[in-house]
């Protein structure tokens, strides 16, 4: 972290993210939404706080661990809103996961939804289609 001369705070930033982004030029969209995202940042500019990216990079669970913290998210709020004994072999109790749920669900960042979630940069950003290089039917 860096001032400039206007005092501004600089942090630059190294993203990593998850491969599992189906087809390139949906993670070609995705790393070049995520890096101009921080261009528009109205309070933290208001604040003297300029992120900036340095580097998207794609990585496997297997290269960065932390990428696997969604997959037990998701596996807490399972076993916690289950009716089935889905932890029968788990080494984490039901207790633990009702737990862990109830602290997420206190968490200023967490949300909860269910329906349908686009998977495709297209099911999010159907208008631009006749923009993608490689048009999809």
């Amino acid at each position: 972290m860096i001032r400039d001369r206007l005092g501004r705070l600089n942090v630059s930033e190294s993203v990593i993210l998850d491969n599992e982004i189906h087809g390139e030029d949906n993670r070609e969209a995705f790393a070049a939404i995520w890096q101009a995202m921080n261009e528009h940042q109205p309070k933290l500019n208001s604040l003297g706080v300029v992120r900036q990216v340095k580097t998207v990079a794609l990585a496997t669970e297997a290269q960065e661990p932390l990428l696997l913290l969604p997959d037990y998210v998701a596996g807490i709020l399972q076993a916690a809103n289950s009716t089935a004994d889905t932890l029968a072999k788990s080494r984490v109790s039901a207790l633990a996961a009702k737990r862990a749920y109830e602290r997420l669900k206190r968490a200023s960042k967490f949300g909860e939804f269910s329906g349908f979630m686009p998977t495709s940069y297209f099911e999010i950003f159907p208008n631009f289609k006749q923009y993608a290089r490689h048009r999809a039917p």
